[in-house]
C-alpha cells in the first residue's frame, strides 16, 4: 500500500476498480467518499517494566482513499492512526 500511495497509481480509478485491486475497505466514511484500509502495524519500544510486566508501543497505519463526486479516486494518504486499531 505504501507503494500505491507513493506512486499515486490509483488516481482516477472507480470504486469498483479499487475494490478489485485492494479488496473491500475495512471502513467507509463520509457517505462512501472515503475508504479506509488497514495498512499494518509496527511494534516499537518493547521494555520490561519488571519480571511480570512487558510494555510495548505499537503504531497502527491506515491507507485512505478519497473519492470525488464522480466516484473516482481523487487522492490517497498513508498515516499513523488508531482508526483501525484491533486489540
Amino acid at each position: 500500500m505504501k507503494g500505491i500511495n507513493d506512486s499515486q497509481s490509483i488516481i482516477g480509478l472507480s470504486k469498483k476498480q479499487v475494490e478489485e485491486l485492494l479488496g473491500k475497505p475495512a471502513k467507509i466514511r463520509k457517505s462512501g467518499s472515503l475508504y479506509l484500509y488497514n495498512a499494518g502495524n509496527i511494534f516499537k519500544e518493547i521494555n520490561w517494566r519488571n519480571r511480570f510486566s512487558l510494555w510495548s508501543k505499537t503504531y497502527y497505519y491506515v491507507f485512505s482513499v478519497k473519492f470525488d463526486e464522480a466516484d473516482r479516486v481523487e487522492s490517497t494518504l498513508m498515516e499513523e492512526s488508531l482508526e483501525l486499531y484491533v486489540p
